[in-house]
């Protein structure tokens, strides 16, 4: 009976490799100058012209705010003088109205930029 015991703690060891016993050998670099900068300077090239793009076309961004708190609903739709005033009566209406705004900058759109049909 003590053999059949020991034969089956046996049979549920893992076997007796380095990669089952966790004993490989780790991959430790060693880090100089000559290996790290060009490294740094190929990521730097590729990063560099990607965020001189990235900023180029924020700044071509038309930002425009505008404050619709005090906008008079279009006739018909109510009769309070605003939406505000509208909306403070009864919070679950809806109000229309209509706002001219011009924007101060020219927003074209490149043909890369145009939705595909």
């Amino acid at each position: 009976m003590s053999s059949e015991g020991a034969e089956s703690n046996q049979s549920r060891r893992p076997k007796n490799t380095a990669f089952r016993q966790q004993r490989l050998p780790a991959w430790q670099p060693i880090l100089t100058a000559k290996s790290v900068l060009p490294i740094f300077i190929v990521i730097g090239v590729i990063f560099i012209p990607l965020g001189v793009v990235l900023v180029i076309t924020s700044n071509n961004i038309v930002e425009v705010e505008i404050d619709y708190t005090d906008c008079t609903p279009v006739p018909g739709s109510s009769l309070l003088p605003t939406c505000k005033d509208m909306l403070k009566v009864d919070p679950k209406s809806s109000c229309r109205c209509d706002l001219q705004f011009e924007v101060p900058r020219d927003m074209t759109v490149s043909a890369t930029d145009s939705p595909s049909d």
